[in-house]
């Protein structure tokens, strides 16, 4: 039953690809042509909660992202929520992230920039039988784009909305190392005025296993095929656009300040 659910999964998440690559090629100019590009990347984060009430707690999430394994910078994230829990399935959260992007890889933009960024997110929680689960992330980004300029130089401010479906299936539950696998899909949509060449930002298809070493801490890890399509920031016909095959490592984090 867990290999079926799997396979339909990333069945599901491979049609969502296709279908969102279709819609993009209709949104740059018909003379437009796509300047693909395939490079490796790796990502570090320490992530997690640490409840503060009852139903609140704090969110953190510190990455960061080297082109290569080690050897050059791409990102460096920091974000921070305030999440208040709805009940058992649901919660929200508004937080803030600031965003470092260097200049990168085999299509460097022209150059660093930095990124203030609020959000506001809706989970949920789906079970699946007695052991898998569905959760679905909602989230709303409001982006302004530090020392980027757009066709008509003016500053860049975007609003995106992403969805994120990850599928959790608990590979191994008892003993004293616990280990489950995460497979999950994540569409970033711009929208807005802002918005004239890539209202399909980005798309990350990955999977990952979780290994809880304690009650508090977990490690990840795992690959993400990143999809990223970038806005013309030219009037060239190109419109460049990045195949990231993406190492992921993680520590998560399950903390609390109450009894």
């Amino acid at each position: 039953m867990r290999i079926l659910l799997s396979i339909l999964f990333f069945l599901c998440a491979h049609s969502v690809i296709f279908a969102q690559d279709a819609m993009t090629t209709s949104t740059p100019a018909p003379t437009s042509v796509r300047d693909s590009v395939s490079q490796f990347n790796s990502w570090y984060t320490i992530q997690g909660n640490t409840k503060i009430a009852k139903d609140y707690s704090l969110f953190h999430d510190i990455q960061v992202r080297r082109n290569g394994f080690l050897e050059d910078e791409q990102q460096n994230m920091f974000r921070l929520g305030l999440q208040r829990s709805l009940s058992k399935k649901h919660s929200i959260m508004m937080g803030y992230a600031y965003v470092d992007t260097a200049q990168y890889g085999k299509q460097p933009v022209v150059h660093a920039f930095n990124e203030h960024r609020s959000f506001l997110q809706f989970l949920t929680k789906q079970k699946l039988g007695d052991h898998q689960a569905l959760f679905h992330r909602y989230r709303l980004e409001q982006r302004s784009l530090q020392d980027q300029k757009d066709l008509n130089g003016d500053r860049i401010y975007q609003n995106r909305i992403r969805y994120m479906l990850r599928f959790n299936v608990p590979l191994i539950s008892s003993g004293p190392l616990p280990i489950s696998l995460n497979l999950y899909d994540e569409v970033f949509i711009n929208f807005g005025e802002a918005v004239k060449f890539n209202l399909l930002d980005q798309n990350r298809l990955g999977f990952n296993f979780n290994f809880k070493v304690s009650k508090n801490f977990s490690l990840e890890f795992g690959y993400m095929l990143q999809t990223l399509i970038k806005g013309k920031l030219s009037d060239q016909n190109l419109q460049p656009m990045e195949q990231n095959h993406t190492m992921t490592v993680a520590l998560i984090t399950d903390l609390s300040l109450i009894d």
